[in-house]
């Protein structure tokens, strides 16, 4: 679990943030995002599938997390709030967007001019039978293309574990 904490430090949270999880599925991060940004901030929890934002609400009210607001997304868009977003985090569902250009270009307008984005993804669908140093160059490659086509480039890599690694705009 050390990963998991990189990772949310990376964001940067304190009280009053708002910070969006896109992709969030049944909540495994925002569950954990939620008390970093307390009780004046609030978790925009993003997915394009309703059954697991249901369950996420349901785990939210019975553990007594109001700062997590559901949003049931679209495919070519996460639906945040323009220019309203602290840090948006991207994990583990990178690699089954449809339209990632579309979806980078959305987090990136929901964010403030000083918000974090971190994208967290496995490196290793990037090139099956490469080496993991060339995994991760493709994924890096992968990724920064797709933000840089979005006119948003990242600013630096941070690898996390041996098959994920983190991309950040800070």
């Amino acid at each position: 679990m050390a990963t998991v904490g990189r990772l949310i430090e990376s964001l940067r949270l304190k009280d009053g943030n708002v910070v969006a999880d896109v992709g969030c599925g049944v909540g495994q991060f925002s569950m954990k995002l939620a008390p970093k940004v307390a009780e004046h901030g609030s978790v925009l929890a993003e997915d394009i599938l309703g059954e697991p934002l249901t369950f996420l609400w349901i785990r939210a009210f019975l553990h007594h997390q109001s700062n997590i607001r559901v949003i049931h997304g679209d495919p070519d868009g996460p639906r945040l709030p323009k220019g309203a977003v602290d840090a948006v985090l991207i994990a583990n569902t990178y690699h089954e967007f449809t339209n990632p250009l579309a979806v980078l270009d959305h987090s990136f307008r929901a964010l403030r001019s000083d918000g974090r984005l971190v994208v967290l993804d496995r490196a290793l669908d990037q090139g099956k039978g490469k080496t993991r140093g060339k995994q991760l160059k493709a994924a890096h490659h992968a990724v920064q293309g797709a933000a840089s086509l979005a006119r948003h480039p990242l600013s630096c890599v941070l690898p996390l574990s041996a098959d994920h690694m983190a991309f950040l705009r800070s």
